[in-house]
């Protein structure tokens, strides 16, 4: 008597386990896919170090104070590392500072006159 008031019961939380065990494990794929795919575009997208000439840079730094040259040029710059590591710590010293107040012209200023004088 006592087990057929409990069949309904039992068969209903194993339709329930049953289901919910079906969720979950399509949530762990969905969750497989997702850190895949972000694992797969970070690995295309990850800044490679870009091979500048340290006349490339002085121009780049001198079409920034002339306000000449490429919109994308300063940015392009700032952006993404540089192999040579001299160049790239001018390029990491010129991300402190900022581009529009005079003072930060006069630091990329001095930046590019010390680069120019080591040619």
């Amino acid at each position: 008597m006592i087990g057929s008031l409990f069949a309904p019961l039992i068969c209903y939380l194993a339709f329930w386990f049953q289901r919910t065990l079906k969720l979950l494990l399509l949530l762990i794929c969905l969750l497989a896919l997702i850190v895949a795919f972000f694992t797969v575009a970070n690995y295309l997208t990850r800044k490679n170090p870009r091979r500048r000439t340290r006349d490339e840079v002085v121009a780049i730094l001198s079409n920034f104070l002339e306000r000449t040259g490429d919109a994308y040029d300063w940015d392009d710059f700032l952006t993404f590392p540089i192999a040579d590591e001299e160049l790239n710590l001018v390029r990491q010293r010129c991300l402190n500072f900022d581009p529009g107040s005079d003072e930060g012209r006069a630091q990329v200023r001095i930046e590019l006159d010390s680069l120019a004088a080591k040619r």
